[in-house]
């Protein structure tokens, strides 16, 4: 379950990059 988060959190990121 914590890796999934990590791995959520992680792509919520990039996607804010991206969005930036």
């Amino acid at each position: 379950m914590k890796l999934w988060n990590m791995k959520r959190i992680e792509l919520f990121r990039l996607l804010s990059l991206l969005f930036l």
